[in-house]
């Protein structure tokens, strides 16, 4: 399976809307340190680290990149054309900065969000002529709506989600703990090009805490197993749930997977170009309540999903968020019962003008590992 990436074009494009925003909304430069953001606009994912590194958006002029002396010629492939200023141990970076900014009174700079508070904090020192500004309505802006090449990453992220479950039959014995299922799938994932794979995985009355961490717990039959999963491809990642009973189901179990299975149902019909993200959040509820069980799913419904796993929309009450068609989007009611049983559901879908088409293929009835 040859696996997608983004192309060179692609961050091209991503620098001209980037110019857009920044006019609108009045931006002069724009700074972003390693983070996802960084990656979004460059290419280049680089760790954090105590030596400065940051990339310049100039509304008006060529990006500046500046970055330590000895990290020049890995940066060097980066798709967008940018100007290189270099410094070494010894010089003072910020000073750097200060020039290629330079100190006009009332130059407006949008910080990237997670840019480190120490960080902003010589940055201000640095150039206290600057308005500096939060950065965060922009590569919202840039992001939320995925373009074609980032979908395809994402289906594929998905389809290799997808496969390691196709596996669950062989990966499952008597007497197995959480703990190796959850690598057996993550090698499984990794086998197929994902990168940066990770499981959760619980069995039998674990399945009832949220987002509970792979431990010791021992495999039996008529133990349900929740396993939430994910890897990435080109950077994009996946994040899906399912829930399997092991060698016979009881009834519980089915009603409980039967009810989130409507209740996701619901959510997807509310995916809509121009709705409210509380809308399938509150369908979804609405189908839980009916099955009063209404107080036993204390999470959102769903999130979007990209370059981070987590991202703006949250499929939230009193959220006024409104869908747009390329957004990414998990779909993930829950119930959990305290200390007895959990079921969770989780698929993802892109929005589209006619409404919600899956990147997942949903379980219709709950899966039986014999």
């Amino acid at each position: 399976m040859t696996l997608p990436h983004i192309p060179f074009h692609a961050y091209r494009r991503r620098a001209e809307r980037m110019r857009a925003y920044m006019a609108e909304l009045g931006f002069d430069v724009l700074l972003a340190t390693p983070s996802v953001n960084f990656r979004y606009l460059t290419g280049c994912e680089i760790p954090p680290s105590e030596r400065l590194r940051a990339l310049l958006f100039h509304r008006e002029a060529i990006p500046t990149l500046v970055v330590p002396e000895f990290e020049r010629e890995q940066i060097l492939s980066i798709p967008i054309r940018t100007r290189m200023v270099t410094w070494r141990d010894g010089q003072d970076p910020f000073e750097a900065i200060r020039r290629e900014v330079g100190d006009a009174p009332g130059i407006t700079i949008g910080l990237e969000p997670r840019t480190d508070f120490g960080v902003y904090a010589r940055l201000v020192r640095a150039v206290p002529e600057a308005q500096w500004v939060d950065g965060s309505a922009i590569f919202e802006r840039l992001r939320c709506a995925k373009e074609e090449e980032e979908i395809d990453c994402l289906r594929a992220a998905a389809q290799i989600t997808e496969q390691a479950f196709d596996k669950m039959p062989e990966l499952v014995r008597d007497g197995i703990r959480e703990i190796e299922l959850a690598q057996r799938l993550v090698r499984e994932m990794g086998s197929r090009g994902g990168e940066g794979s990770w499981a959760f995985v619980r069995f039998g009355e674990n399945t009832a805490v949220p987002y509970c961490m792979p431990g010791n717990r021992s495999l039996a039959a008529g133990d349900p197993i929740l396993a939430d999963i994910g890897t990435r491809v080109g950077g994009y990642h996946s994040d899906v749930a399912r829930v399997f009973a092991y060698r016979k189901a009881g009834g519980a179990l089915k009603r409980l997977h039967d009810i989130v299975r409507e209740a996701q149902d619901a959510a997807i019909g509310r995916v809509m170009p121009g709705a409210p993200v509380s809308e399938a959040d509150a369908a979804a509820r609405a189908v839980l309540h009916r099955h009063e069980h209404g107080p036993h799913c204390p999470l959102r419904i769903g999130h979007g999903i990209g370059l981070d796993r987590r991202e703006p929309p949250y499929l939230v009450s009193g959220s006024r968020e409104r869908l747009r068609p390329g957004m990414v989007l998990t779909i993930e009611p829950a119930i959990y019962l305290p200390e007895r049983l959990g079921v969770r559901l989780e698929d993802q879908a892109v929005v589209t003008e006619e409404g919600a088409r899956l990147l997942t293929t949903r379980t219709e009835t709950l899966p039986v590992l014999s």
